[in-house]
């Protein structure tokens, strides 16, 4: 199941935004290595993680953390606009509307399929259409890596390409924390939302609105996640994706 969670329900949800902040602490600052990220008492939170960000938090039905995505408007800031205008083609081209959504720290625990042939990573990329949809949202825009790139050719996601397929390091020795990622833009609508839905065979949402579930199956925190001590901007080390 998938938790929405924003700026009005965050305190219910303060235990797993925790967890959700360890992980991206672990998986992009101790694995990845990418230097230029700040650990806050072993959480990784950037300027993006602000009372606009809305996260999109993946969980089994005991409430395990499986994996998370952030969405916030990219009218006034976002990554590609702050930190990675040099690798576009177009800085023009760059989404900056109340309209378009920016998707980025997409992470999940386990990229295997359940039993229906489903990941995670499908259902909070699905579900992240789903949402932007629910919004108002005509597109999103993202910063992702080649796995996930290619995981939407398979799905025939109709992006464009808003930069080739960049190359990355983060290190001296060109070895940690490298890469390849692709700057896009995703424009979003009822039938390519159904369209992807089709290919993935999820068939349902799988939202859970609201905090009473939370309230009622998440141990609370004394992590107040609607009060985050913001760094100053990083550089473009602290990729999407």
């Amino acid at each position: 199941m998938i938790h929405i969670v924003d700026r009005y329900n965050r305190a219910a949800y303060a235990a797993l935004l925790m967890e959700m902040h360890r992980y991206r602490h672990d998986i992009y600052i101790k694995k990845r290595e990418w230097a230029a990220l700040r650990s806050y008492d072993g959480m990784e939170i950037d300027e993006y993680d602000g009372q606009n960000a809305t996260y999109l938090v993946a969980t089994d039905e005991a409430g395990k953390f499986q994996g998370a995505v952030r969405l916030i408007s990219t009218a006034h800031h976002s990554m590609m606009k702050d930190h990675f205008a040099h690798i576009v083609f177009d800085v023009d081209t760059i989404p900056s509307s109340e309209c378009v959504m920016e998707g980025s720290r997409i992470m999940v625990t386990d990229w295997t399929a359940d039993d229906n042939g489903h990941s995670v990573l499908q259902r909070l990329s699905i579900g992240m259409v789903e949402y932007a949809l629910s919004q108002g949202a005509v597109g999103i825009s993202t910063l992702t890596e080649r796995s996930i790139v290619d995981m939407m050719d398979m799905l025939e996601w109709g992006y464009v390409p808003l930069s080739p397929m960049v190359t990355y390091s983060n290190s001296d020795d060109d070895v940690a924390g490298s890469g390849e990622c692709m700057a896009q833009y995703i424009p979003i609508c009822q039938t390519m939302f159904k369209h992807i839905d089709r290919n993935t065979k999820i068939g349902e949402s799988n939202f859970v609105i609201g905090d009473e579930w939370a309230k009622a199956n998440l141990s609370p925190s004394d992590f107040l996640a609607e009060q985050y001590e913001i760094p100053a901007g990083g550089d473009e080390q602290a990729l999407a994706s």
